[in-house]
């Protein structure tokens, strides 16, 4: 049907939709449907175009197929965000519930160093990525007018940029600097850091970043 109306008002459905995806991530195969409705949108200001013999009409074809892929995208940028949400408590507790297994230990001090509560934890969370992996994997190669989306790429860019992002913010929230003292009279001056202060600010950073890597893995 012509979804074409449509266009004005999806924009305010955005958060609905990504809610579904959060709930199921199987969602994102019924909502392909909704896309390709959406394709609809394209036959209008290209009808007259079209009409015409014109070499306008690819441009303006890829323009409107552009806007068509950014909302897509928008949609299912829920999934790498939510994967990065869980991937945060994986994280956790790896670097600091986890404790590293001696390469030698007694029969009778295996229950001790099992750590079965947080192995069930990395387990939950880890299936529970895998699942958001598949829910956008699910949905076939799909055109967007003349601009193909693969579910595969959409993904990695997705991860891509969520972990720009996660890297930028674990840089910005650990490599602060001035300190700040309170005077006898309650007055607050700062001073530089100290070497000491310094390299352990870099240590929290290199466990945040190493946190990432090994989660991945």
């Amino acid at each position: 049907s012509d979804a074409s109306y449509a266009w004005g008002v999806i924009g305010q459905h955005t958060e609905y939709l990504q809610e579904r995806i959060r709930r199921d991530p199987t969602m994102v195969k019924k909502q392909r449907s909704l896309f390709l409705k959406l394709k609809s949108i394209l036959e209008l200001p290209l009808l007259r175009i079209s009409q015409h013999p014109t070499d306008d009409l690819y441009s303006v074809t890829e323009y409107y197929s552009s806007e068509l892929e950014a909302y897509v995208r928008r949609v299912l940028e829920v999934i790498p965000s939510t994967m990065f949400e869980i991937l945060n408590r994986i994280i956790t507790v790896q670097t600091s519930q986890l404790k590293e297994l001696p390469t030698r230990l007694d029969k009778s001090q295996l229950r001790d160093v099992a750590q079965l509560g947080e192995r069930f934890q990395l387990a939950e969370a880890t299936h529970q990525v895998a699942v958001f992996t598949q829910g956008i994997l699910a949905m076939e190669r799909t055109f967007m007018g003349v601009i193909e989306l693969d579910p595969k790429k959409l993904l990695e860019d997705g991860v891509r940029k969520q972990l720009a992002q996660q890297i930028s913010e674990a840089f910005h929230n650990e490599l602060v600097f001035t300190v700040k003292e309170v005077g006898l009279l309650g007055g607050i001056k700062t001073r530089d850091a100290t070497v000491d202060e310094f390299e352990a600010r870099l240590a929290a950073l290199a466990a945040r970043l190493e946190g990432y890597r090994r989660s991945f893995e």
